[in-house]
């Protein structure tokens, strides 16, 4: 959903930021070595930048300037540290719309053999290996090969290139999902694989009937049961041939190209008995979910239920990605609510059950908190792309519960995505789990303001929405504590860099490159204090309110700290750190557009416009979050409005896009 902006997320502390920051003791060597490190931290924010596009868009972008515009993911292309005269010979465009970048920024490109999305820099032969050889310093400062990042393509590259594939590839990964989840049921119930999918339809039914393969019309998915320990289900694939289980091969596959081999789930039965029974931390043990098993473990430790697991477990039961049709109907649903026109999407809404109970779930047990800074730099965070897709997904099923007269149910489902929304944004969360919970509320806000405006709603639903806003509103955490989150991962990252063994490891590398600390430990002190000087100073300013905060004392607090430091000190402190400003502008946003559901659904419900808002509710529900003063209002037929992040009331006639940039000029309405 092209509706946020873009802000880049602080950059940790590590031992190998520690080592990068130094050169060599030949000039040329320190030049090359300093552009490697801020290489590094650009690609960094880069990922971030392909991270954050992603949230809102359902996809990586397939051209570099889409993070530029319209919306500024990043303020601009950032630059190669080691500019390349040209392009490989071979870097034409994969696609209508792929793009390997210029020959002064960082690139993109794709890797057929490993399945991913690169991104790079070309490195210090400034020959551009177009991201598919690594750059490694052990070979020597001038070695070949590109400094790069790898992002992980959605099952390959396939779907990613070819809209056609990507449609139907989405729609067999959704029924075969479908059937894994039944075969689940069946091996909580019997503790064994069912010999065949019919299994699953007598005498309790766990599926109506053994679906169609979506590829193969008129014939079902595959079931091959290899031994009472696994299973193969399966789909045909793209090219509508039977192999066995053959998996599809991956790489690009554009144009007219016809990918061989079948879309293939293989099912264990131990790996089954895990999912069937998910709720403690052992059987997760073995399976990729690293932030799921901070949850259980902090869960288990406490004694706390706690929502954040929930939904989490909503986004395993997810049935994937839609194609390209679905997930333009899925974004027209968003913005402008259900109508027949949408019928394609209700099969795909139908597979997402599972994940809405357990939303519905999570939501209603009132209370979540998150797994703070465990590990440091390396704590896990949850996963964009799924929190987002089951928001989107439930916020639809209450647009369509709303378009069929079920009102009830409807404000059942968008409060709950409201609500986990807010509590992704929850006490000891970091500050990206704070950016995906702005952007649920956001999802779940628009079904709501829908209704409101509606004029279908009873005294009571209106009545019940007020309330419901207004404690959300009261409960919803501040960027406070995901700042101090993010304090304290630095920090944890700089206390291992000075436990036990790995402080003379780190002395030994920097003598190498004749660097002489006498002190490791007070080096790791220094750093902590500069962590303290900016991200206190941080907090203090966004404390202020958007229209009192003044995010430049944050930079003159650093340079203040600057002039006692080290020199090693004020070096390695050099690392990209974050840029507030943009989350600061969306969450504010997501808080006005919350306080203006409210009382619009409170102004309907009491049947009349009031002479002012303060007659209307109490504070802060009335006040503009970005002015701290009263929300602009007229008794007339357009109500209330917030004055938008430029502070400049437009009368609510001009209406709030970011779109046009997160500052942009407009005034904020009800959604």
């Amino acid at each position: 959903m092209k509706n946020r902006a873009f802000f880049p997320l602080a950059c940790g502390l590590t031992a190998v930021t520690v080592l990068m920051a130094y050169g060599q003791s030949t000039f040329s060597e320190e030049e090359i070595r300093k552009r490697v490190s801020r290489t590094q931290v650009n690609l960094r924010s880069f990922h971030t930048a392909f991270e954050a596009y992603r949230v809102d868009n359902n996809a990586y972008p397939t051209h570099l300037a889409g993070l530029t515009t319209p919306i500024a993911y990043l303020p601009g292309l950032l630059p190669d540290e080691f500019p390349s005269k040209e392009l490989p010979e071979d870097s034409e465009p994969v696609g209508p719309n792929i793009w390997f970048g210029s020959p002064d920024v960082l690139k993109m490109n794709i890797s057929p053999e490993e399945r991913v999305l690169v991104i790079y820099s070309v490195g210090p032969d400034e020959v551009d290996d177009g991201g598919l050889l690594t750059y490694d310093p052990t070979n020597g400062v001038l070695s070949t090969g590109d400094i790069r990042r790898t992002l992980p393509g959605e099952g390959g590259m396939a779907i990613f290139l070819n809209p056609v594939f990507q449609q139907g590839l989405s729609e067999a990964r959704g029924t075969l999902k479908q059937v894994e989840d039944a075969v689940i049921t069946w091996v909580q119930r019997h503790d064994c694989l069912p010999e065949k999918l019919e299994d699953l339809i007598e005498p309790q039914p766990l599926l109506d009937a053994v679906p169609e393969d979506p590829l193969d019309p008129g014939n079902p998915v595959r079931y091959e049961r290899v031994d009472t320990e696994t299973a193969f289900l399966y789909s045909v694939g793209i090219d509508g041939d039977d192999d066995y289980g053959t998996p599809m091969r991956g790489g690009v596959i554009v144009e007219e190209e016809m990918p061989d081999g079948d879309i293939v789930r293989e099912l264990t039965l131990e790996g089954l008995r895990r999912r069937a029974h998910p709720w403690s931390h052992a059987n997760y043990k073995e399976q990729v979910s690293p932030y799921m098993m901070k949850l259980l473990e902090l869960k288990e430790r406490t004694g706390r239920d706690n929502a954040l697991v929930y939904y989490v477990e909503a986004e395993n039961h997810a049935p994937g990605l839609p194609g390209k049709v679905l997930q333009d109907l899925l974004e027209r649903v968003g913005a402008e609510g259900w109508s027949e026109d949408k019928n394609a999407l209700r099969p795909w809404l139908e597979l997402w059950e599972k994940s809405h109970a357990m939303v519905l779930a999570g939501a209603s047990i009132d209370a979540a908190f998150g797994i703070g800074s465990t590990d440091g730099a390396a704590t896990p965070v949850p996963n964009f792309l799924s929190a987002q897709l089951v928001a989107k997904s439930l916020a639809a099923r209450s647009d369509v519960r709303a378009y069929e007269g079920d009102h009830d149910t409807a404000i059942d489902d968008a409060l709950a995505v409201l609500t986990m929304g807010r509590d992704f944004q929850s006490e000891d969360n970091a500050l990206i789990s704070h950016f995906i919970g702005i952007a649920i509320r956001q999802t779940g806000v628009r079904p709501l303001g829908r209704m409101v405006r509606s004029g279908e709603l009873s005294s009571e639903q209106l009545r019940r929405i007020t309330v419901s806003l207004r404690r959300l509103e009261a409960t919803t955490g501040t960027l406070m504590s995901a700042f101090r989150v993010e304090r304290d991962m630095a920090n944890d990252a700089l206390a291992k860099m000075a436990e036990n063994k790995e402080c003379q490891v780190i002395e030994n590398e920097l003598r190498k490159y004749g660097i002489e600390i006498e002190d490791v430990p007070a080096l790791v002190e220094e750093l902590k204090e500069f962590n303290t000087v900016w991200w206190g100073t941080a907090m203090e300013e966004i404390s202020k309110g958007w229209v009192n905060m003044n995010l430049e004392a944050v930079t003159k607090a650093a340079a203040r700290w600057k002039v006692t430091a080290s020199a090693p000190a004020s070096r390695i402190s050099e690392v990209g750190l974050a840029n507030i400003r943009d989350i600061i502008a969306r969450m504010t946003v997501a808080d006005a557009q919350l306080r203006l559901v409210a009382m619009e659904a409170e102004m309907r419900r009491q049947a009349g416009r009031p002479e002012s808002l303060e007659k209307l509710m109490e504070t802060p529900m009335t006040v503009d979050p970005f002015t701290n003063s009263p929300l602009q209002y007229t008794p007339e037929a357009k109500g209330a409005w917030s004055v938008g992040p430029d502070g400049v009331s437009d009368g609510g006639i001009l209406s709030y896009d970011p779109t046009n940039g997160t500052l942009s000029a407009g005034d904020i309405m009800v959604p």
